[in-house]
């Protein structure tokens, strides 16, 4: 799983944990991207959502994803 933290403006650093079990339920967050392991630990799709998240803050994220698919 890669996180934005809520409270992180855009350029902080992306935290990232990969999560292996199955029975662990995320509450679904548009500051939490879901990453399989195998994705996770891709450094390039890693490097690529810390590129988003050096444009994009969580404000950001928040407010497009309340925007919804017109935003």
């Amino acid at each position: 799983m890669a996180a934005f933290r809520p409270t992180e403006a855009a350029g902080a650093t992306l935290d990232l944990v990969v999560l292996t079990d199955p029975d662990v339920l995320i509450q679904p967050d548009p500051q939490v991207a879901l990453l399989s392991p195998d994705l996770a630990e891709d450094a390039d799709v890693v490097t690529c959502l810390q590129a988003v998240h050096e444009v994009l803050g969580n404000a950001d994220v928040a407010r497009l994803a309340a925007a919804g698919d017109g935003g």
